[in-house]
């Protein structure tokens, strides 16, 4: 995986917790048209279900919700696009810069990966005393306690 890019399952769930589908008479004055791709506003599809869209479906206008101080109206799909984007500010608000969410980290992702495969190689070793034994036990819970604070929530 690329090291900005953003899971599916997190763009997913933004995209349905995070946007709220604005019909076109609810769109403040003036504001007719994607600030982004300048395209203007459809009417929101009455059968949407978030976060899916039929991509033969044209671009609607979603307001951002719950993000702090960040409550732009962007096109559905501008948002989704710029969230898949990959690039170092996909977490954020184009308009803003806002920051929707925790960005990805493949430093971490690499050093739980590295640390996954060190618990395999420990778990296949042959501990022939009692002391080595003992040893390798005890690396092994140090391990695993990193990997524990690693895959705490506050890091995802």
């Amino acid at each position: 995986m690329p090291p900005n890019r953003i899971t599916n399952d997190k763009v997913q769930n933004f995209l349905a917790r995070n946007t709220v589908p604005l019909s076109l008479s609810n769109l403040p004055a003036g504001q007719t048209s994607c600030p982004i791709c300048r395209n203007t506003y459809a009417e929101v599809d009455r059968h949407y279900v978030p976060p899916l869209m039929d991509p033969d479906v044209p671009e609607w206008a979603v307001q951002v919700v719950r993000c702090g101080d960040c409550n732009h109206i962007v096109g559905r799909r501008c948002i989704e696009r710029c969230i898949r984007a990959g690039e170092p500010w996909s977490h954020m608000c184009p308009m803003c810069r806002h920051e929707w969410f925790v960005p990805p980290h493949s430093t971490r992702t690499d050093i739980i990966a590295r640390l996954r495969m060190a618990l395999t190689v420990l778990a296949y070793t042959q501990r022939d005393t009692t002391e080595l034994q003992a040893a390798l036990d005890h690396v092994e819970e140090l391990l695993r306690e990193i990997e524990n604070s690693l895959l705490d929530r506050r890091y995802i």
